[in-house]
Formats: C-alpha cells, sequence, structure tokens
C-alpha cells in the first residue's frame, strides 16, 4: 500500500458509505417501529428473529466512533454516520426489549453484558496504550459480529424452513454497505475497516443465499397448502382471504394468484 492519501476521493468513497450505511441503519425501521407486523405495531417480537444485529449496531457505532475521534480529518464523516446509526439502533433495542418476552429480555441483557465488558476492554487498552489504535481493533471485532448478526437466526430458519423473522432491505443494504467500506479501508490504509468489511461481504452473500432458498420453502409450502385446499372437506378449508394474507407476509402474492 504504498500510494499517497488524496482526501477528495478518500471523503468522496465515504460519503458513498456513508449513504449506504445510513440506508443500512434505517432498513430496520420498517420492521421495528412502522409496517403492520412491525415489533411496535403487533406488541411482539415474533417477525424480528434476534435482537443481536441492534444490539451489536449500538456498540459497533460507539467504538467506531471511538477510534474515528482522534482521526477527524479522514473519518468526519463516519463519525456523523454512526452517531445516526447509534440513535437509531438504540431505539431499536428498546423497542424490541420491551415488547420481548423472558426469552427475549435475557438475550438482550446478556448481549448487552457482553458488549459492554468488551468496550471497557477497548477503553482499557487505550488507556494502557496511549493510542486508540487499539479500539480500532476491538470497533472491527464487534463490526464482524454485527455483519454476521442476520445469520445468528441461521439454525431457525433452517429448522422452520421458513424465511420468517428474515428481511430483505436490510441484508442488501448490509452487503452493499460492507462492499464500499471494505473499499474505503483499503484506500486510507486502515486495517481494522478493511477486515471486518471484507468479511461482512462474505456474510452478505450468505445471508442472501439462505434468504433465496428459505423464500423457496416458503413459496412450496404455501402451494401445497393451496393443493390441499382442493381436497379438504368444505368446514376445513381454509379461506382464500387466509392464505392472500399468509402469502402477504411472506412476500409471495403472486403464488395465490396463480393458484386454483
Amino acid at each position: 500500500m504504498s500510494w499517497e492519501i488524496d482526501l477528495r476521493i478518500a471523503n468522496g468513497i465515504a460519503l458513498v458509505g456513508s449513504l449506504t450505511a445510513i440506508v443500512m441503519w434505517l432498513a430496520p425501521v420498517r420492521d421495528v417501529w412502522t409496517a403492520p407486523y412491525s415489533i411496535f405495531k403487533s406488541k411482539s417480537t415474533e417477525n424480528v428473529a434476534t435482537s443481536f444485529g441492534f444490539v451489536a449496531g449500538t456498540f459497533n457505532c460507539i467504538l467506531w466512533n471511538m477510534f474515528a475521534s482522534t482521526r477527524l480529518d479522514t473519518m468526519l464523516i463516519p463519525f456523523i454516520v454512526n452517531s445516526a446509526g447509534f440513535l437509531l439502533n438504540v431505539s431499536f433495542v428498546i423497542c424490541y426489549f420491551a415488547y420481548g418476552e423472558g426469552k427475549q429480555r435475557r438475550e438482550v441483557r446478556n448481549q448487552m453484558a457482553v458488549m459492554l465488558l468488551t468496550t471497557g476492554l477497548a477503553i482499557g487498552g487505550w488507556v494502557h496504550a496511549g493510542d486508540n489504535e487499539v479500539v480500532g481493533y476491538f470497533a472491527a471485532f464487534v463490526n464482524i459480529l454485527m455483519l454476521f448478526g442476520p445469520l445468528a437466526a441461521a439454525n431457525q430458519v433452517i429448522r422452520q424452513r421458513s424465511s420468517k423473522g428474515m428481511s430483505l432491505l436490510p441484508m442488501l443494504m448490509t452487503l452493499l454497505s460492507a462492499t464500499v467500506w471494505c473499499l474505503y479501508g483499503v484506500y486510507i490504509k486502515v486495517i481494522p475497516s478493511i477486515i471486518p468489511n471484507a468479511l461482512g461481504v462474505l456474510f452478505g452473500i450468505l445471508q442472501l443465499a439462505l434468504y433465496g432458498w428459505a423464500k423457496g420453502q416458503d413459496r412450496k409450502l404455501l402451494e401445497q397448502d393451496i393443493l390441499d385446499e382442493e381436497f379438504q372437506p368444505v368446514s376445513g378449508r381454509p379461506t382464500s382471504g387466509s392464505l392472500r394474507q399468509r402469502a402477504s407476509s411472506l412476500g409471495l402474492h403472486h403464488v395465490v394468484a396463480e393458484g386454483p
């Protein structure tokens, strides 16, 4: 890595990365706050598989801002974006905790404890070394966990053979954001930015592959239910409305339209 960093190019890449990061941070708003099936409106965490991404996202923003605080000449835009990301993720964690049941609330508390310990170690390393470079590596570690977040529900998705709890937009934006920030890290020669985002690209591809497989399972199950409807007694037959509602919740409107 022998090139000289041009701040105009660095800030240009950071601006593109920031735009993708803003959309990435905003992507869960629908699942948490605004959609009819959202946590807030349904008063249930049923349609959000895990809080892990929200908790990791909160502390990812904290650690990256700690790291960026001494590098504002090249990292001012990421600092601003992560400040916004912090506020959004805190709101997601609060909503998930407020409407979660005992198991979900324990999950949040345990995740918060681990992240607080990680942040404490990062601060301790900074104080001990007198340089916050060590914070960058802790931030990279938490960044990896955050980008891995959607795959934390992989076992549930595979076991249930359903995409319920997975959302396409956050996965797409996470992949795009990781790609841009990986390029940014390469250009400004910051290893803690390169490693987690390179892994984030890999995780994003795996997440999309899992999502595509799960959607295929959703379609097969719904098509089978449509076929079974033809052979059930009228009294036990599901209504077209209920099938349409299921198809809508899974994003498979066309399957009912094509069905008998």
